[in-house]
Parts: structure tokens; C-alpha cells; sequence
């Protein structure tokens, strides 16, 4: 019997009548104890149903639609939309009618193929924004030791690529081409907590970034709380008890302008993009990279089918580059330094040294322009603050 037929005392009746002269004559309260009983002479398992995907610590698990890796390397492929393992079994529950990520599960695409188009197409931005989407994997391990996990801001003039690059990069986790970023004016403060919270430790889109807009100003407090993953809390009707959203998922923000507010500023990690300097090798770059985007997740299958040891060799990696990178500045923002050991450990994890050599020497340099640019931005911020203070307590600044 299908679970179609034994839907209703209608279907069982057509389903036992079609086998012969066969009828059912019972009430809707037999047919249920009818049911209750077949369940009870069949042997049964129980089947989470998980409201979310991504990284599960309860389980110590990652889940996509295709296949579930455990801690151990147990990898699970899913059977009949659940994934069995043993006596236990998993369904995804989707948060929405868009298409779940699925990973690629062979090698056509190697990872210096990704890492040399990434380049081709953006240059050391798209260096930048490849390891930001590599270090998602790790969000957790890097929020437990150090209690915060930047959002990544690409940014730039019209035309120069943001939504292509930010495509690329959701590409790695197994999203389709057909996934399009989420319209952040439009989209309700309570919807992107939802959404942070059930895609666990995978990449969040929103576009349409823009200064001076009430609707995207008034979600700038939500934005710089996901840095450090502070839940939303409402209370209940009950007089005691509230309930709360925990932000879980990573956060890639794409506009034409870069937050005037340094508190935010100074939680992500810019991708500025330009539209000049574009040859034939940059299309060719972006056509490959679409070409092929349902292949390059296999990066990312690769990085977890050992995530337990990556998890250790990044955490490690990612603090000893930044122990080193105290002393390279003369501004001291540690925000920037644990961004950027960050990025530089995800190369780590993903390419062979020789490949990502000259890479993190960029990055290290690129650290060191962004400390001057926080540090001057910050300045400016407190200065014009002061002004504006000044002038509503009524004193005239102008004599100054």
C-alpha cells in the first residue's frame, strides 16, 4: 500500500475494491484503528525532521539535499527524499519553495581550475571573495574561539560584476544559477533571521545595498548583531518565556555603496569591484566559471569529506597568521587582522602552497591599506559627529 492509498477510507476503499470482491465497510474510526494496527505490525525507525541545512552540531552533521556527511567520513547519500543511517533517519524540512543546495560529487573540476578563475575574471578581489566563501565551512569553529564572523560587502560602480562574483561564490556551496539574491530593502527584518538561522554555516545573499534608504538603515542594528550571532528575541502571550532566532548562516551584502557607519563597516570584509581594466580573458574566466557551476562544489565535497581535521588545521593556521600579523601595522584593529588570517587559512585549506603563495602576500598587503582606511574613516566619523552634536546644542561651530 502507498501512503496515497491509505490517505482517506475513500482511497483504501478503491485500492482493496481494485484487488477483487473486496469492501470495506468501516467507519472513519475503524479505518484509523486500521491503519494504527499495519503501523504496528511493521518494524519502524524514527525520522528527525531537520529545520535546517548545513552545519548540525547537535548531530555533528552536515546536511544538503543530496548527501550528509558525518563527523566520523560516514558519508550518507539520500534515498527517497530521508538519508538512513542505522536505525535513525533524516528529512530536510525546506524554508521555502527555492531548490535546497546540492553538492557535485566527482572531480571534473579541479581546485586550481577555480582558484586561476576567480582570478582571471575579478583579480585579487575575486582572490578575497573565494576565500571568504571557503571560510564559511569553518564559521563555527572561528565563532567559537573567537565569538564573532564577518559578512562580506562587495561593492562598486554599475556594471563591475557583483551579482556574477557573488553567484561564483554560492556556487561552491551547490546553489543553482537560478538561486538569485534576496532584494535587501524589500526583504523584512524577520524573514532574514529566519533565513541566517536555517542556512547553518552556507552563505546568505542580499542585494541592493543603499545608503540613505530608511528601509535598509533601519536593519543596520540587525546587521552589525550578526557579526557576533546575538539572537532576535519576541516575547510569548504566556507570561513567562520568550522566543528567540539564532543566527547561523553567513552573510554576503552587494551594493553600489560601502556603509558611512565604521561599526559596520569595520564587521565585514570589502570586495570592491571596478569595471575597468576587463580583457577577453576575464569573459572567458566568467563564461568557465558558469559554464561549470554545478561542477565546482566539488571543492567544497572535497574540504568536508575530512572536516573534523580541516576544522583543526584552520583554527590553527588562522591564528598563528594572526599572532604574526600583529606587528605589520602600526594601527592596531584586531577586527581586520582576525578577517584577514581568516582568509588566508582558507586558502590554506583549500590549494596547494605553491599555488596561493603570491596571493597571501597580496592579502597581507591589502590588510595593511584597509587598517589605514578604517583608522582615517573612523577619524573623520568622530570629527563630523562632533560638529553635528555641537551644532544641535545650539553652539556656532562656523567661528571655528
Amino acid at each position: 500500500l502507498t501512503a496515497q492509498q491509505m490517505s482517506s477510507p475513500g482511497k483504501f476503499k478503491e485500492t482493496v475494491l481494485s484487488k477483487g470482491d473486496y469492501m470495506f465497510n468501516g467507519t472513519d474510526k475503524d479505518f484509523l484503528l486500521l491503519i494504527e494496527n499495519m503501523f504496528l505490525d511493521t518494524d519502524a525507525y524514527p525520522i528527525d525532521i531537520i529545520d535546517m541545512i548545513g552545519r548540525n552540531e547537535d548531530f555533528k552533521c552536515w546536511f544538503f539535499s543530496n548527501i550528509m556527511f558525518l563527523d566520523d567520513g560516514t558519508e550518507i547519500l539520500v534515498k527517497d527524499g530521508e538519508f538512513k543511517h542505522e536505525d535513525l533517519g533524516w528529512r530536510l524540512n525546506k524554508l521555502s519553495s527555492r531548490p535546497l543546495p546540492s553538492l557535485y560529487l566527482k572531480d571534473d573540476v579541479k581546485p586550481k581550475q577555480i582558484l586561476d578563475a576567480f582570478y582571471a575574471a575579478w583579480g585579487f578581489p575575486g582572490i578575497v571573495a573565494l576565500a571568504y566563501s571557503i571560510s564559511n565551512i569553518f564559521a563555527n569553529p572561528v565563532f567559537n574561539k573567537y565569538n564573532m564572523f564577518p559578512f562580506a560587502l562587495i561593492y562598486g560602480e554599475k556594471d563591475s560584476g557583483k551579482s556574477t562574483l557573488s553567484d561564483s561564490m554560492v556556487f561552491l556551496y551547490g546553489f543553482s544559477a537560478n538561486d538569485a539574491a534576496m532584494n535587501m530593502a524589500e526583504t523584512t527584518a524577520t524573514a532574514i533571521t529566519r533565513k541566517l538561522s536555517y542556512y547553518s554555516s552556507l552563505p546568505c545573499r542580499f542585494d541592493e545595498y543603499r545608503q540613505g534608504e530608511k528601509k535598509i538603515d533601519d536593519k543596520s542594528s540587525i546587521l552589525r548583531s550578526i557579526y557576533n550571532r546575538q539572537s532576535a528575541s519576541k516575547g510569548i502571550k504566556d507570561p513567562f518565556g520568550i522566543r528567540e532566532v539564532e543566527p547561523k548562516g553567513t552573510f554576503i551584502m552587494i551594493g553600489e555603496q560601502k556603509p558611512t557607519d565604521p561599526a559596520l563597516a569595520s564587521r565585514c570584509v570589502p570586495i570592491f569591484l571596478s569595471r575597468n581594466n576587463r580583457t577577453a580573458d576575464t569573459y572567458n574566466a566568467i563564461r568557465w566559471l558558469h559554464d561549470n557551476n554545478t561542477k565546482m562544489s566539488y571543492l567544497v565535497y572535497n574540504i568536508l569529506k575530512k572536516y573534523k581535521e580541516h576544522s583543526k588545521t584552520f583554527i590553527e593556521s588562522m591564528e598563528a597568521t594572526r599572532k604574526s600579523l600583529q606587528g605589520l601595522s602600526i594601527q592596531q584593529e584586531p577586527r581586520t587582522q582576525l578577517h584577514y588570517a581568516m582568509l588566508m587559512a582558507a586558502l590554506g585549506v583549500a590549494f596547494e602552497k605553491e599555488d596561493i603563495l603570491q596571493y597571501q602576500h597580496m592579502m597581507i598587503k591589502e590588510m595593511t591599506t584597509t587598517l589605514d582606511i578604517v583608522a582615517s574613516d573612523s577619524a573623520l566619523f568622530r570629527f563630523f559627529y562632533d560638529i553635528e552634536t555641537m551644532i544641535s546644542m545650539g553652539e556656532d561651530v562656523y567661528k571655528y
